[in-house]
């Protein structure tokens, strides 16, 4: 019960940040965005939004089916670890987003 415990509150943390990172994101790209070029980031953005997602699900589930019968255990971490790896990217790359002073 406390390996299910842990994957719900994971879930709950990982539906969490996706709800606070999609609408802030948007808002963040438009209001750093010239008015002229807000057209085609918001469209850039969803365009990598999309790519970036078929591409890590299709690599992920490359890896897991691979994994899947060889080692079933292996596979579901594999792909924990590739997420987790992703998110702290992410994290890293989030100070990019600040406005540039001066």
């Amino acid at each position: 019960t406390l390996m299910i415990f842990g994957a719900l509150l994971s879930w709950i943390i990982t539906g969490a940040g996706m709800g606070l990172t999609y609408p802030s994101l948007s808002v963040l790209t438009l209001s750093l965005s010239a008015p002229s070029e807000q057209g085609n980031n918001s469209s850039a953005l969803q365009l990598a939004d999309g790519v970036g997602i078929a591409t890590v699900l299709a690599i992920e589930g490359w890896v897991f089916a691979l994994l899947l019968e060889r080692a079933p255990s292996a596979a579901y971490l594999t792909s924990f670890a590739i997420t987790g790896a992703l998110a702290l990217l992410g994290l890293a790359l989030s100070s990019r987003t600040t406005r540039a002073s001066g």
